[in-house]
């Protein structure tokens, strides 16, 4: 008696867990979720329409610029200023 309630409650537990990461994981098609490209470093940042059109800081290399108001397809990755400088300087460590 006592197994098989040790075996739903851990069923039920992970079942629950599935649920939870499926409603969390977002697709990038979903309608009112844009993609942004940082014009510092190129990381690439989604977000929401909601956030449209207010000031934004890179997770990656922190600069600051407003997020674009309707989607535009992503420019390709061409880091400039200071994350450009920091590729170069990491790349010549490993060289070493």
């Amino acid at each position: 008696m006592t197994t098989a309630i040790i075996i739903a409650a851990g069923t039920t537990a992970i079942l629950a867990a599935i649920g939870w990461m499926m409603r969390t994981t977002r697709k990038t098609d979903e309608p009112g979720m844009y993609l942004y490209r940082c014009p510092e470093c190129g990381q690439k940042v989604r977000y929401s329409a909601r956030r449209a059109g207010r000031d934004a800081l890179c997770p990656r290399c922190r600069g600051r610029w407003v997020l674009p108001v309707t989607q535009q397809p992503l420019p390709p990755v061409e880091p400039t200023g200071r994350a450009q400088a920091r590729r170069h300087v990491v790349g010549m460590r490993r060289a070493v």
